[in-house]
């Protein structure tokens, strides 16, 4: 039926986190908060239709009419003042997104496990101290004391399923949650709970598993109940719905020069972390829920949004299912998803009653959709960011910038490598690689990410990276060669 796309017969789960590809959450530096009160910012445009067309100026090059597409959403103060659909739903059949579809949200799924887990809190059922081991006693402690402080926030070492051996055991297969905690739970840890902070999936299935041990319901029926339900999210679902063809949205990435379906999902699998569809008015509903702050307790509330450290004291930029930080300065919560053939991005700024979400049905690196999401934040303030276009720069400029990096007071001492190759540049690190694209003699943007970068000299000789993420800033030193 679909000849021009090619057959797949391997699953390959994409990282939720939109940095996925690299991990970058310990270079977030130890001063800067996001939590930082400070002065409303007055918005400059003067009507609605003005920051309409901005928007839509901002986003139309992006999502071209013949290729997939996305929906966005933006609101203020709980009121939408932006909503539309770009591109395709469908290529094979030509049928357009529509704003009112539902598409895989990948990882922004991890902010409704973690309310799921905290109205078990709420309920006396839970604490956040309480070890895996009390509430799934099979599972190896392995000598650790892992929290569900520790999985919500990422630092409990527990190892990403999709970097296990087993992992390719578990491709085509619909697994309960037993058998996935199978899998993985004799890996060794990376590190001692709350030594460091790296992203994990497993550390969320490890707390939809205990929501299901605590209530006796499967996870997606208990999130049906206690949260799609009560916000009135009538097309938000853990499970995959059954959709007429006329409204299901397929995903697709880019296979060398070719946009094709995208791999299997398989739902059993990315479960808590990352298995909901849903829609951007949904989504929206989820927001004027935090923001009124239903479901839950104050105190649980302001628990997901606290920025947590590390055993050393030092920041992680992350609460339960958000990362922190900053847009033209003012505080924000983020976080993105991917997941195969679709990726997603969700922001708040709740001094300012921003909410911005960005669903689309395309996996590949030029969606970029936190830069999007930022810089429709940014309008909607009233402090829209420049539009830096790329150039080229001489092999030799480029030489100046290659070598090794490393934050001072990095607990994991991890190394960052800039090289390059051709007339390209590429930050890499742990094996993982993404381009830079030059925007200056100085400055840089990382491929498809909210990320820049911007080297410094000192006597004519590189010594400093300067990286910016999301707004929040770090050093790193190149180390002597």
């Amino acid at each position: 039926m679909r000849s021009f796309l090619p057959q797949v017969f391997s699953l390959k789960i994409a990282r939720y986190s939109l940095f996925g590809l690299m991990s970058f959450a310990s270079l977030m530096p130890e001063n800067s908060s996001a939590q930082s009160q400070s002065v409303a910012v007055p918005h400059t445009a003067t009507t609605e239709n003005d920051l309409i067309r901005q928007f839509e100026a901002s986003l139309a090059p992006h999502f071209l009419a013949n290729a997939p597409g996305a929906t966005v959403l933006v609101s203020r103060q709980g009121k939408v003042i932006f909503r539309r659909a770009y591109g395709l739903a469908n290529i094979e059949t030509k049928a357009p997104m529509q704003v009112d579809l539902p598409l895989r949200i990948g990882s922004n799924t991890k902010q409704f496990t973690a309310v799921a887990l905290m109205q078990l809190v709420d309920a006396g059922k839970l604490k956040l101290t309480d070890t895996v081991q009390q509430h799934l006693p099979a599972y190896p402690d392995q000598g650790k004391k892992i929290t569900l402080q520790h999985l919500l926030t990422h630092t409990a070492g527990v190892r990403n399923y999709d970097d296990t051996p087993a992992y390719r055991e578990m491709h085509g297969k619909e697994n309960s949650v037993q058998e996935v905690l199978d899998y993985f739970k004799n890996a060794a840890p990376d590190f001692e709970p709350g030594e460091r902070h790296s992203y994990s999936n497993t550390g969320y299935v490890l707390l939809g598993a205990i929501i299901e041990k605590i209530t006796s319901m499967p996870l997606a029926a208990y999130m049906q109940t206690k949260i799609f339900q009560p916000l009135q999210m009538q097309h938000t679902s853990l499970i995959k719905p059954q959709l007429s063809q006329e409204k299901t949205v397929f995903g697709y990435r880019m296979q060398r020069e070719n946009v094709v379906l995208g791999r299997p999902i398989n739902d059993s699998l990315v479960y808590s972390a990352g298995a909901i569809t849903s829609t951007v008015d949904d989504m929206a509903l989820w927001d004027k829920a935090l923001s009124e702050g239903a479901l839950l307790s104050a105190k649980s509330w302001q628990a997901i949004f606290k920025n947590y450290p590390l055993n050393s004291g030092q920041m992680t930029y992350w609460g339960f299912g958000w990362q922190h930080g900053k847009v033209q300065g003012r505080p924000m919560y983020y976080h993105g998803g991917s997941v195969n053939g679709f990726v997603s991005h969700t922001l708040r700024m709740p001094q300012d009653g921003i909410y911005v979400v960005i669903l689309s049905n395309r996996d590949y690196h030029d969606v970029r959709p936190s830069l999007h999401a930022e810089r429709l934040a940014a309008i909607a303030i009233g402090q829209p960011y420049p539009d830096h276009k790329a150039i080229k720069l001489p092999s030799d400029v480029l030489d100046k910038y290659v070598g090794t990096y490393q934050k001072v007071d990095d607990v994991a001492n991890s190394t960052y490598i800039v090289r390059r190759d051709k007339d390209q540049v590429y930050l890499e690190t742990k094996g993982r690689s993404n381009q830079l694209i030059p925007v200056s003699d100085t400055e840089f943007w990382l491929e498809g990410r909210s990320f820049r970068v911007r080297f410094e000299s000192n006597a004519n000789q590189v010594n400093l990276m300067r990286v910016s993420q999301s707004g929040l800033e770090t050093e790193l030193l190149r180390l002597a060669k």
